[in-house]
């Protein structure tokens, strides 16, 4: 396959992948609004199902001979803590906070809040390096707090249109997902996205599930709890996640993080014609921005350039 097809390949397995993403976070709001379901429980089905069937591909790749053996990351002692840290403080905070986001208000302005995890991860970075800021970084920032006062106010101070429940788990998420980026980079290389995320799925999910003990929830089992399970657990994070890291591998981490910025484009648009969801102007100003700042912050810093 020559480059260019392989960059429309990747290109397009990403932005279905994102719009994937953004789907899932729609069936979350709908399995919320209509069939009354509690983030505890959802949580703990979508991390132990998803982990599940990860792990399984896992096993597939070991047993064909094109990856290292699923068991091997619990062996060593040093990467199976950091593998624990990950699930629990990484992939469980972040699969949580971004539910009960979307139960408090959208799965637009949930997604697009916790799409602010960049600047979390800048003032990691800022912290580590001990450095201030670049002036576009600056901008990244300055930019991420318009935009959220903008969600939250509508540019009125006193006006608080978002619940502040909701404003908080948003940005929780952001920040968990900041901790998910961060907590794993050791162990990744060593032995493989799929492998780490899979374990940290599932050993995460069987934490969060024997702590909030959510099985005494009554669940109506229908034709639209399981559309919405399916478009949660095997459409928006076991496909969208295997598809994402195939098109990462043909064009490139930066231009997929770019692209990966449809999400919560297609989680607003999800929730709108799905929904019914009403954004304001100020609303798509506020999305905008956000993205915005976002998108500032894939340029290579002079230390990235210098390398």
């Amino acid at each position: 396959m020559t480059k260019e097809k392989n960059r429309r390949l990747g290109t397009f397995l990403v932005l279905f992948a994102a719009i994937c993403w953004g789907f899932s976070g729609t069936c979350s709001e709908f399995l919320f609004k209509t069939r009354d379901v509690s983030s505890e429980w959802l949580t703990a089905f979508r991390m132990l199902t998803a982990g599940g069937i990860l792990l399984s591909i896992c096993w597939i790749q070991f047993f064909r001979g094109k990856a290292a053996h699923p068991l091997t990351i619990l062996k060593d002692s040093y990467d199976l803590k950091r593998l624990l840290i990950f699930a629990i403080f990484g992939l469980m905070s972040v699969q949580y906070t971004y539910l009960v986001a979307i139960s408090l208000t959208n799965s637009g302005t949930a997604t697009v809040l916790q799409y602010s995890a960049p600047i979390f991860i800048l003032g990691w970075s800022c912290l580590t390096y001990k450095r201030w800021p670049y002036p576009f970084e600056a901008i990244s920032i300055i930019c991420v707090i318009l935009g959220v006062f903008l969600l939250a106010t509508h540019g009125h101070p006193s006006n608080l249109v978002l619940s502040m429940a909701g404003l908080v788990w948003g940005l929780s998420s952001a920040f968990a997902l900041a901790l998910y980026t961060i907590l794993p980079r050791g162990i990744l290389g060593r032995h493989g996205s799929l492998t780490v995320t899979g374990w940290g799925m599932f050993i995460g999910g069987l934490v969060f599930f024997l702590f909030t003990r959510p099985w005494g929830e009554a669940i109506s089992w229908d034709g639209g709890m399981v559309f919405g399970l399916v478009g949660l657990v095997l459409i928006g994070t076991v496909m969208s996640f295997s598809l994402f890291l195939y098109g990462v591998n043909l064009i490139g981490p930066v231009r997929a993080s770019i692209l990966a910025c449809v999400e919560p484009v297609s989680a607003a648009l999800f929730s709108h014609f799905w929904m019914g969801t009403r954004f304001t102007p100020m609303d798509i100003v506020g999305f905008v921005i956000i993205i915005a700042a976002v998108l500032i912050l894939t340029r290579p810093t002079p230390a990235d350039r210098a390398k």
